[in-house]
């Protein structure tokens, strides 16, 4: 049997392409769906991951139906300037209510267990309901979760470890980076 440069090439393209396929999938879908378990490990609410979408059409449609609506001074800005995230919040918050069972009817449960008055049972229904799950969720931007952090304590928590919760690096801001510092350089 005689080797050709042909049917050494066959295999070698098979194998790269073969390579290629595993990546995509690992991309697209099996690294995403990991992510997903592992944020619903650590108490975390979210919409399911959608192939390669994510969660960009429901953003989009929020935006442009609140580009439509006039804001006043007296109105709450959140669900203006954000408002899939605004939405994602409150949606998973409740959720979270109605699966411990807080959520009666459509409102807040209040249990003033042993204490003076519906208003101060109320609020230790909310605290103890903070203190296991709080507003933290996620979402989808593509293939990529993002972790929405409400709690002043998290939040605290985290920028005062930098070097373990990195910020992704911005491209754009390498860019200009390079390009003033080489002109400084350059004079």
């Amino acid at each position: 049997m005689e080797i050709t440069p042909f049917s050494v090439a066959i295999p070698v393209i098979f194998l790269a392409l073969a390579t290629w396929a595993l990546k995509l999938v690992n991309w697209v879908w099996l690294r995403p769906k990991k992510l997903e378990k592992s944020l619903r490990d650590h108490g975390l609410a979210g919409n399911p991951y959608r192939l390669l979408i994510g969660d960009l059409g429901e953003y989009s449609a929020f935006a442009n139906h609140t580009k439509s609506k006039t804001i006043s001074l007296s109105d709450d800005i959140a669900p203006h300037v954000l408002p899939y995230v605004h939405h994602v919040i409150q949606k998973y918050d409740i959720a979270a209510q109605k699966k411990r069972g807080l959520w009666v009817h459509g409102q807040l449960a209040v249990k003033a267990a042993g204490q003076e008055g519906a208003v101060a049972g109320g609020v230790a229904v909310v605290r103890e309901f903070y203190e296991w799950q709080g507003k933290n969720s996620f979402m989808w931007f593509g293939p990529n979760p993002r972790v929405n952090i409400v709690e002043p304590d998290l939040m605290k928590e985290i920028m005062s470890k930098p070097n373990l919760f990195r910020k992704p690096p911005d491209p754009l801001g390498e860019i200009i980076t390079e390009h003033v510092a080489g002109n400084i350089l350059e004079l």
